[in-house]
């Protein structure tokens, strides 16, 4: 892997079979030169560039932020990385380095933060609400302050974000609210409450997660015919209806309307959960 420029002590961008690639590592600025070949012991982390103006992007932030924040940055994506069991690209060190740089200048003029959703990310989204925990613990460990506790879910977005590369944070956003929307509807359908201790309740939070994202995206289930839509509404008729109000509040909300795969699989969650409950 050879070095194509260097962008501040801890950080250069780096080429290897026609990739570029966000390479950082402790003074690696110091140790070497454009051109020259980074040797593996050097490397502490290494993040693909989905785009080529994020090296512009990160050039600016780093003479924003200082390396503290650079290090404390790499130790969380680690992290997530081990607890989600997945790999992240650039764009990931970029939005929560530029994220945990502002959260500690509103902390220093005591601004408090606040997260409209702060209990839907809690609760839909626990390995990532509990890596926001644990950031702020080792913040606290490395910098001496403690932010406030809505900064979990803060962060916890980022990690939600990152696992989904072509949804944007605005998008994440929406689709946290949607489940919210959607989980009450089904509860006052059926007049139920939720058991979220359930696996089939999990189940179906990512089933919506990734539902919505799909007609976000408009890349629903493409049907061949309607043999499965047709089988579900026989077994479970229940479930088809309120599945068809389910796609009523997506078709009002996005403008988009659910196949019948999507209506078909839709039902088949719910009837998991309401097994449960009879």
């Amino acid at each position: 892997m050879k070095i194509v420029k260097i962008l501040n002590n801890c950080v250069v961008l780096a080429e290897a079979n026609g990739q570029e690639y966000v390479v950082m590592g402790n003074a690696l600025g110091f140790h070497y030169k454009k051109g020259q070949e980074l040797l593996e012991s050097d490397i502490d982390k290494i993040f693909v560039l989905s785009a080529h103006d994020e090296v512009t992007q990160l050039q600016q932030l780093l003479t924003e932020i200082s390396e503290d924040i650079l290090f404390i940055t790499l130790h969380l994506i680690e992290q997530a990385k081990t607890e989600l069991q997945c790999e992240f690209n650039a764009s990931l060190a970029l939005a929560l380095m530029d994220h945990l740089n502002y959260a500690f200048k509103r902390f220093e003029e005591g601004m408090k933060t606040s997260n409209a959703l702060y209990f839907e990310i809690q609760k839909f989204y626990p390995k990532e609400f509990t890596l926001g925990e644990y950031a702020l613990a080792y913040i606290e460990e490395q910098k001496g302050i403690r932010l406030w506790p809505q900064e979990a879910a803060n962060i916890a977005l980022h990690f939600v974000n990152a696992q989904n590369n072509a949804v944007s944070m605005q998008d994440t956003l929406v689709s946290i609210d949607m489940i919210r929307d959607i989980l009450r509807l089904i509860q006052l359908h059926y007049k139920i409450t939720f058991d979220v201790s359930d696996l089939n309740y999990h189940r179906l939070v990512t089933h919506l997660s990734y539902f919505i994202q799909r007609m976000l995206q408009n890349k629903g289930y493409q049907e061949e015919d309607d043999f499965l839509y047709q089988s579900v509404i026989v077994k479970y008729p229940k479930e088809m209806e309120c599945a068809l109000k389910i796609a009523e509040y997506i078709r009002v909300t996005l403008g988009c309307e659910a196949t019948l795969d999507e209506l078909a699989y839709l039902s088949i969650h719910l009837h998991r959960v309401l097994q449960r409950k009879e």
